[in-house]
């Protein structure tokens, strides 16, 4: 069981980070996103994290963009 996270609920950072986007706080309607995490559960803290099938894929190309590909 894999999980994977590309937004935070809120950034506590984003007074002070340089690279800070709206999509850090919000799933990405545009396609680019600040961060991919995978973990084998769902960590607790400031990152949304959504549940991946067996036969699912996500991956970021060139400029952080988000390709997602889910199974049915």
């Amino acid at each position: 069981e894999l999980h994977f996270s590309t937004y935070k609920k809120s950034c506590s950072e984003k007074h002070t980070c340089p690279n800070f986007a709206p999509f850090c706080e919000a799933e990405s309607k545009e396609g680019f996103i600040s961060h991919l995490l995978l973990s084998s559960e769902p960590i607790h803290g400031e990152n949304v994290w959504k549940p991946l099938k067996d036969g699912d894929i996500v991956a970021v190309g060139s400029h952080m963009r988000f390709f997602k590909q889910f199974s049915n």
